[in-house]
């Protein structure tokens, strides 16, 4: 069940203990808001003298509550802006369920500003996507997407309550995107 802690690797005990409590935190062992073992409990289970779950708090994985005990945070929302990757994409890999209620899907008479962006001349007719993104069931963002008008009719044909507008203009419409901008 528990992977040995050995006593004479160069990793120091605590940090042993501490990735096998994270990695059954992580792959649903202990899952959110689930009490995880006392500090008592773990000093047992792992045959040591002293334990602290000081870390793991410290870094947002658990909380305590005094008289309690401590218990397996819920999984921060959280988007790596290095790379472009589509916003589902990038949280649902972190075991996030991302959800989009799309409150508009039009052919509309790009605004000047879009016209300029998308490189458009000035009267051309884009595809206006306006949508709520949820995670985990909680509203986290309003999104406006301004494509051109091409895009958004190959785009009818796609899901976009759970699919990502990224990974569906990459996978269906064989569009290669190297930069979004605001």
């Amino acid at each position: 069940m528990n992977q040995p802690i050995a006593r004479s690797a160069s990793k120091p005990l605590y940090n042993q203990i501490r990735d096998e409590l994270l990695q059954k935190i992580t792959n649903g062992t202990y899952p959110a808001n689930s009490q995880i073992p006392s500090e008592n409990e773990l000093r047992e289970l792992f045959q040591v003298s002293r334990i602290t779950l000081t870390q793991l708090q410290q870094e947002g994985f658990i909380f305590k509550v005094h008289g309690k005990g401590s218990f397996v945070s819920k999984p921060k929302a959280f988007q790596n802006v290095t790379h472009l990757q589509g916003f589902a994409e990038a949280l649902s890999t972190l075991g996030h369920e991302v959800i989009n209620d799309v409150r508009q899907f039009d052919f509309v008479t790009a605004p000047i500003d879009v016209a300029a962006k998308l490189q458009l001349p000035v009267g051309s007719t884009v595809t206006v996507i306006k949508r709520i993104r949820r995670v985990n069931q909680q509203p986290v963002s309003f999104e406006i997407t301004y494509l051109p008008e091409s895009l958004g009719h190959e785009l009818q044909q796609v899901n976009l309550v759970t699919t990502d507008i990224f990974l569906a203009l990459e996978e269906v419409c064989q569009t290669q995107l190297t930069v979004g901008c605001q």
